[in-house]
């Protein structure tokens, strides 16, 4: 009988024992967000990849190849540029907005002192502020008698204005001016965050500012540059409002391809088919940030 009872008592040890190590804790905070993910993200986005090769919700189902939306849009000379002119504005954006963003982010943390909160600040203004009221900023500022042109033509730079309204050069600035602040919030996380006595360490051994930068800053800022670069790239990416009121048909892009398609045209599983290539622009981006991000750390790590 004892023999019995010990062994109920060590099942029940162990049953709380494995209680003990599997916390629901995390599964409860976690139930919101699958709450709302579920329905509003992830059920639309099953729903696009199956429209893209099926149809079935919005048109008639699909009675031959199942992969000819996603060949049409892969053969075609069209989608093929507009892949091109999407992926080439991301990639220019987002070094643009690095270019422009390390040094402010740098100047804030080092620098700006207690200004830090204001330019913190006017960081967030084009974020507060409503992106068709932007737009039209934009189009003030480059229309052919606006303030671009007015400073170039006083300056006697140019003999008359330039275009720039409707042209990849006011979608492309507008794009910086949009984004900048996703590329300098997380520098500046990441670089306030770099103890600043490791700088003024190295400089006490003989390493030039340059030095420093490239051997401390830089390194220890990786987590900021990574966030930014994947915040801004996977934006422009997916951006509908500058392409389609700043840019030019001419220089076609993937957000106003897939409207197009879908509103202008109706047809909308090669609409799905490019949101789905999207996607998986998007992810594949992510996922490769992510790999070489964990592979720079390692290297920053050992200096």
């Amino acid at each position: 009988m004892s023999t019995i009872a010990l062994g109920e008592t060590d099942i029940r040890s162990r049953i709380w024992a494995w209680l003990d190590r599997w916390r629901p804790e995390p599964l409860l905070w976690s139930a919101p967000l699958v709450v709302i993910s579920v329905p509003f993200f992830i059920l639309p986005l099953v729903a696009i990849i199956w429209v893209s090769f099926f149809g079935g919700l919005v048109t008639a189902p699909r009675t031959g190849n199942f992969l000819a939306s996603y060949w049409a849009i892969v053969s075609e000379g069209y989608y093929l540029s507009v892949y091109a002119n999407t992926l080439g504005t991301a990639v220019g954006v987002t070094a643009l907005t690095f270019v422009l963003g390390f040094p402010l982010a740098y100047f804030m943390v080092r620098w700006a002192g207690p200004w830090l909160p204001w330019l913190i600040w006017i960081l967030y203004l084009p974020i507060i502020v409503s992106v068709v009221v932007r737009v039209f900023g934009w189009m003030v500022i480059t229309a052919d008698r606006g303030l671009i042109n007015q400073i170039l033509v006083s300056l006697t730079l140019v003999d008359r204005p330039v275009r720039l309204l409707y042209e990849i050069e006011a979608m492309t600035l507008a794009m910086v001016h949009r984004y900048l602040p996703l590329m300098v919030l997380p520098l500046v996380n990441a670089i306030g965050k770099i103890d600043m006595s490791m700088d003024r360490a190295a400089s006490s051994l003989g390493a030039g500012r340059m030095r420093v930068m490239t051997s401390i800053t830089l390194p220890l800022a990786l987590p900021g540059i990574f966030a930014g670069t994947q915040l801004v790239f996977a934006s422009v990416l997916s951006d509908f409002v500058m392409p389609s009121l700043l840019g030019t048909t001419r220089f076609p892009m993937m957000a106003p391809a897939i409207f197009e398609q879908s509103v202008q045209l109706l047809n909308w599983m090669p609409a799905a088919a490019i949101a789905s290539v999207l996607l998986i622009f998007v992810v594949a981006y992510l996922l490769l940030t992510t790999l070489t991000y964990r592979r720079f750390t390692r290297w920053a790590a050992l200096g």
